[in-house]
């Protein structure tokens, strides 16, 4: 694996499925990235944002806030942190509404490891290159992720 940033990736994992959240830690620690997980959007707001990770791995459907109002209450506060949905439900109104706010790329469950790994890499890289050019990562509302448009779910 060769990510353009200079630095372990740090990548906060979000999903009220606690099997999950430790099934993707373990793999994204086997490929030399460092991984937080929360439960919740809002265990995630209280306790993980001011470690601003680099990538937000992000259940859709959980209890409370949604993983797309997180992401959208995220780029509401200047903080626009690269997203890779992930799903259990296969809702194409859903699927469209992650994808179009912005998602770097959105999986079904149960995600493949080496294309979870892959669209993380991506949106690493795509982060690293637009810091490195001197531009802010790109609102979803102005500029698209390079892999926008490629939602593994709808496909």
């Amino acid at each position: 694996m060769s990510l353009a940033v200079n630095h372990r990736p740090l990548i906060a994992v979000i999903d009220d499925d606690a099997s999950a959240c430790k099934a993707l830690s373990r793999l994204l620690h086997a490929v030399n990235m460092d991984v937080l997980s929360y439960c919740s959007a809002l265990d995630f707001l209280e306790n993980g944002e001011s470690h601003n990770p680099d990538c937000l791995v992000l259940d859709i459907h959980m209890p409370g806030m949604s993983g797309i109002e997180l992401r959208d209450h995220l780029h509401g506060h200047a903080r626009p942190i690269p997203v890779v949905f992930i799903t259990a439900h296969d809702e194409a109104d859903v699927l469209k509404k992650a994808q179009d706010g912005g998602a770097a790329e959105c999986f079904l469950k149960p995600v493949d490891d080496r294309a979870l790994i892959g669209a993380i890499e991506r949106a690493l890289c795509h982060k690293e290159r637009k810091t490195r050019n001197g531009a802010s990562t790109p609102h979803p509302a102005t500029a698209a992720w390079p892999t926008c448009g490629s939602c593994v779910a709808v496909k």
